[in-house]
């Protein structure tokens, strides 16, 4: 179960519905992750940043998330199904999904192993998955899991973990550098900046990436 208070305290704010060029940077970094499919799911859709990305790539897109405030939020936006559903216990029947998205939202599971167990369930034969987490190596992950407890579990998970839960699929992973943020509120220059870092970062540390990347197709 997520500690559902901690995060709208922290993270579901009106401000990151606004489309900002930090959150159409942050969802940009990431788009090369989205597959297509008939069927797709958003798992733990928060803000639901990814949902208008989705539908591009797919005939019918899922959201769910815990926060029954989020969802009432985005369902005023957006005309999508949006369910309000706890992550470690999907209402939805086994290979139900092509494709299934879950951005920096395992972390705050208090069973990990759980959450992954039904994506693995959720998803079709040759389905693919792409679950994209806090790289607890990086330093500055590593500092804010040690500032804000709700992020605290961040510091837990890694590679070896998210992948020993996933015996049913053909994994890969790598690494990125994400400095810009939703919640942030620069001006186009020093987005720049940060996006030239992250290009920079990359080619020299990226195994200190600020995200793991793992992908999977279902065997």
């Amino acid at each position: 179960m997520i500690n559902i208070k901690s995060l709208n305290k922290l993270y579901y704010k009106e401000r990151y519905f606004k489309q900002s060029n930090c959150v159409k940077e942050y969802v940009k970094k990431r788009r090369k992750f989205l597959n297509k499919g008939n069927i797709v799911l958003d798992f733990c859709c928060g803000q639901g940043l990814f949902l208008s990305e989705l539908k591009k790539k797919s005939n019918f897109v899922v959201g769910i998330d815990i926060s029954i405030d989020q969802i009432k939020r985005i369902k005023k936006e957006r005309n999508l199904f949006l369910i309000v559903a706890d992550g470690e216990q999907l209402p939805f029947k086994k290979e139900s999904f092509d494709f299934i998205l879950c951005n920096a939202a395992l972390h705050h599971f208090e069973n990990v192993n759980l959450g992954i167990s039904e994506v693995s369930r959720v998803c079709n034969p040759k389905g693919r998955i792409t679950l994209i987490e806090p790289n607890r190596v990086n330093i500055l992950i590593f500092l804010l899991g040690l500032k804000k407890r709700v992020e605290r579990n961040s510091l837990k998970l890694n590679k070896k973990k998210i992948v020993s839960q996933l015996n049913d699929f053909k994994v890969s992973s790598s690494r990125i550098w994400s400095l810009v943020y939703p919640s942030m509120n620069f001006n186009s220059g020093f987005i720049k900046l940060l996006l030239t870092a992250e290009l920079i970062f990359e080619k020299l540390f990226n195994y200190f990436g600020t995200h793991l990347v793992v992908k999977g197709v279902k065997k």
